[in-house]
């Protein structure tokens, strides 16, 4: 039979680590809103994940307490120009059916880097996984500023207070494949 494979909105999950502390401690979260365009059908997982542009709204921050979701929407996001949205696509792929690189033009702070993310399918499962550097988007001040409304919370063992402009990035979906 003839199979194509499909995006599926409610099959996608975002997630992200910060780290906070001297001691690099994890501390993580979600966004619940994620819009993803552009070839929403191909003939394979590969084809499909070639095509993505997405757009994240930053207020769908979700680290399961509220809290903390109005700190970094107000204090980290707030202080970014073209606040509400991170947005990005797919601009190459180097890798095979099973794993490789995708290149992600990614544009927050109203400024555009490419990033590199390793991909992996499995079946109908596509996940990639990156590391960014918020400082590269000039959110210096934007760490600084949720840092110091946070100033106790990123305190390590030291005394220290400290959140780090690195972020670990999981994002994974699960296509629909559909067959004649």
């Amino acid at each position: 039979p003839s199979c194509s494979y499909s995006y599926v909105p409610e099959n996608t999950s975002l997630t992200w680590t910060a780290y906070k502390t001297n001691d690099t401690i994890p501390d993580g979260g979600a966004f619940d809103e994620v819009s993803v365009q552009g070839i929403l059908e191909a003939n394979s997982q590969l084809d499909l994940l070639k095509s993505v542009v997405f757009e994240i709204n930053t207020a769908s921050t979700n680290t399961n307490l509220p809290d903390r979701d109005a700190k970094i929407i107000k204090h980290f996001f707030g202080n970014l120009a073209d606040s509400a949205t991170i947005k990005g696509k797919v601009i190459g792929i180097e890798g095979d059916e099973n794993s490789g690189t995708a290149e992600i033009e990614l544009s927050m702070n109203a400024l555009s880097q490419n990033i590199n993310a390793n991909y992996t399918i499995n079946g109908n499962d596509i996940e990639l996984a990156t590391e960014i550097d918020v400082a590269n988007w000039d959110a210096s001040a934007a760490i600084a500023a949720l840092n110091e409304v946070c100033y106790d919370l990123h305190k390590g063992s030291d005394g220290v207070s400290k959140l780090w402009s690195k972020v670990s990035i999981s994002i994974s979906t699960t296509v629909k494949k559909n067959c004649d």
